[in-house]
């Protein structure tokens, strides 16, 4: 998930075009073995969700 997260820090112009998609599934096996891992992963996909939406304005 450090991955996710420096991409959320980064400015969008940063991302390929690929990581708007990859972002909200990588890793997302790897957070299945914890309550706590899974909702962070959903707290990070939706910061991912809100920084597209808000930078694509």
């Amino acid at each position: 998930m450090e991955a996710v997260v420096s991409h959320n820090e980064a400015d969008l112009s940063t991302w390929l075009p690929l990581e708007y998609s990859e972002n909200l599934v990588y890793g997302e096996e790897n957070v299945q073995f914890s309550e706590w891992t899974r909702e962070l992963k959903n707290e990070l996909n939706r910061q991912s969700k809100e920084k597209i939406e808000k930078d694509s304005k």
